[in-house]
């Protein structure tokens, strides 16, 4: 699947953010969700390629994971994301 497939599936998916990559993001995966790895825990960013399997995003904080999801939709960086209920 090329990359921007594999974006526009992640736009229309579940996603699950998470710090470990052993337990979180591995049961996300399993799990059928887009997987967003957080390097505010336990996971280091030197520490990913040691897996087999590999998070969809990585992110150095929560506070990130909107402007990733603007630059999939190809909005460029997000200056404000509101809340939708």
């Amino acid at each position: 699947m090329d990359a921007d497939a594999m974006d526009a599936d992640a736009m229309d998916a579940d996603a699950m953010d998470a710090d470990a990559m052993d337990a979180d993001i591995l049961g996300g995966m399993e799990m059928g969700f887009v997987t967003v790895l957080v390097l505010s825990g336990h996971t280091k960013v030197e520490e990913i390629s040691r897996y087999a399997y590999q998070p969809n995003f990585v992110v150095t904080s929560l506070a990130h994971i909107p402007n990733e999801i603007c630059k999939i939709a190809g909005l460029g960086k997000c200056t404000r994301m509101a809340a939708t209920g």
